[in-house]
């Protein structure tokens, strides 16, 4: 099977064999009675890697974005500004500051000319906090971050950025988003899984040092949620690790295969969303034409992502990673542009093995 479905963007695994030896998984005290050595040395990594002054982990972006927007709700000068398309993890967190009487003012996705317009007429006294994803799997391309931050800074406010997508995949040694944008990080507060390119199921905040102090005083879940396991300390290490040694080169792979795919559909005369993003998505004009397509790609040994996008268009998206061969990359391709247009005949066969060997 040539598998387009995970999100392991740089393809770091994390086996047993290449992660140090650990005597237990947790030492069952919350994380806010005691933070492990190794806990804090990861999160100065990652501040420094992102380019912010301070760092925390939790083990997911919920917990990090439930405790965020609860400390924001408490603050009655703090109004949110919503880019309307914002995935689900940070919506869940705005609606629980909703739900506290915070005021939420969505506007359109990627769009700082309307969010310009809301702020300009804001009311006096209100601390503006701008929420956004950095990279949109939907529409395939990052968000105006460098403009949401001029706006935030104008008015004194903040940005607060979903990065998951783009941590370890774009910006300067996979820095994410504002490093490659090249925007500054002041006013900003970016919450990312490490999950996708490091491979590693944590997540980590980083700020200001104040916002981060802030942040850890009020922190609900690492009172009463279990801190991130041993095993996920252990692999965010790793990953940080490999990222220093050699980044860059699994970074340009992935980018060398991201394009070369994208090239084989267009080719083939179909159009993909994410321009050099791993995420290749393609719109259907139903839901039954993407589970037909979906079914013929299984049958011939190709697994994708249905979809559908937060614009209600049914869609099939197909995930490239730095361990796909060409060869691989190249049938499937060929096989999609079968299955999503029936005029397009071709006999091919695939060529072997779809993955490189690197931890």
């Amino acid at each position: 099977m040539i598998d387009l479905t995970s999100a392991l963007y740089l393809g770091f695994r994390h086996s047993s064999e290449h992660l140090s030896r650990w005597s237990q998984l947790t030492t069952g005290r919350p994380s806010a009675l005691v933070e492990p050595a190794i806990s804090r040395a990861i999160a100065k990594r990652l501040a420094r890697l992102i380019g912010t002054e301070s760092a925390t982990l939790e083990s997911s972006t919920l917990h990090l974005f439930w405790d965020f927007f609860g400390m924001l709700s408490k603050d009655r000068r703090c109004v949110i500004y919503l880019d309307n398309a914002t995935y689900a993890i940070p919506r869940w967190g705005v609606e629980r500051a909703s739900g506290r009487g915070t005021r939420v003012i969505s506007f359109a996705h990627h769009n700082p000319i309307e969010l310009a317009g809301s702020l300009a007429h804001r009311q006096r006294g209100t601390y503006p906090v701008i929420v956004s994803d950095g990279f949109c799997t939907d529409c395939g391309s990052t968000a105006p971050l460098d403009a949401y931050q001029k706006l935030a800074r104008r008015y004194d406010g903040l940005l607060v950025v979903d990065d998951s997508q783009a941590l370890g995949v774009l910006g300067a040694g996979g820095g994410g988003s504002m490093k490659y944008l090249g925007a500054p990080t002041e006013h900003f507060v970016s919450i990312s899984s490490l999950a996708k390119g490091f491979g590693a199921p944590i997540a980590v905040l980083t700020a200001s040092d104040r916002m981060v102090r802030e942040f850890r005083r009020s922190s609900e879940t690492a009172v009463y949620c279990s801190p991130p396991s041993q095993v996920a300390l252990l692999a965010a290490e790793s990953a940080l690790s490999l990222n220093d040694r050699m980044g860059d080169r699994i970074r340009n792979r992935l980018r060398r295969n991201t394009l070369r795919f994208r090239a084989r559909l267009k080719g083939a005369g179909v159009r993909p969303l994410g321009g050099a993003f791993p995420v290749q998505t393609i719109v259907l004009d139903s839901r039954a034409a993407v589970t037909n397509a979906d079914a013929k790609l299984h049958r011939a040994g190709i697994l994708a992502v249905p979809r559908q996008l937060r614009s209600g268009q049914p869609a099939l998206s197909f995930v490239v990673t730095a361990r796909h061969q060409l060869r691989d990359l190249d049938f499937a391709a060929t096989i999609i542009a079968t299955a999503i247009s029936p005029d397009y005949q071709v006999h091919f066969e695939p060529g072997g093995g779809s993955y490189d060997t690197f931890n």
